[in-house]
């Protein structure tokens, strides 16, 4: 798994169960280097976190992904991009995916996952594309230009977010995925 998609991870770790939103830049050292150690260590003193790496990662989801605000001197929050909320307990869900993704284990599990978030994140690529100017489609209607963006996307990337998903290892704690994803 990416270095920044772990830092996110380890921000949405300090955030769980509790109701605060900015996350103080020490909670955020504590928990990258707590959660992912060898991820976010030095090489030669690996018992001590490299601030650096984190620092990077930090600049990284705000400047160029968009994922969070502030800075290590007013502390982090999350933005709407890049967060998918998935409601557990709702009919249906909850008998397949179960809570905070425990009971993903199933094939029936993993495929119901990957059409919520293949769902919701083809409607946002859509929305931005729309709302921008980019894929702007004359003589239909808004609603069809709308959802023919997310038939484009979903007939251009479903498979590829079907094979990461389905092959993805949720019991590791880094997903098993490549760097470079």
């Amino acid at each position: 798994m990416n270095i920044d998609r772990l830092f996110l991870r380890a921000i949405y770790k300090v955030l769980e169960g509790n109701n605060q939103k900015t996350v103080q830049w020490e909670e955020i050292v504590r928990s990258c280097f707590e959660i992912f150690p060898e991820t976010f260590s030095f090489e030669k003193y690996t018992e001590w976190p490299d601030t650096w790496k984190i620092h990077n990662c930090m600049w990284r989801c705000r400047n160029q992904r968009h994922w969070i605000v502030g800075d290590a001197k007013i502390g982090i929050s999350l933005t709407e991009n890049g967060k998918i909320v998935i409601y557990t307990q709702f009919p249906g869900v909850s008998n397949y995916i179960g809570e905070d993704l425990k009971d993903i284990k199933t094939d029936m599990g993993r495929m119901l996952l990957c059409e919520i978030v293949c769902e919701a994140m083809f409607r946002r690529i859509a929305k931005d594309q729309m709302k921008k100017g980019e894929a702007i489609i004359f003589g239909e209607s808004d609603a069809d230009a709308y959802q023919n963006l997310i038939n484009d996307l979903q007939k251009k990337h479903l498979n590829k977010v079907y094979g990461l998903v389905m092959n993805y290892d949720f019991e590791s704690k880094d997903g098993g995925s490549d760097e470079n994803d």
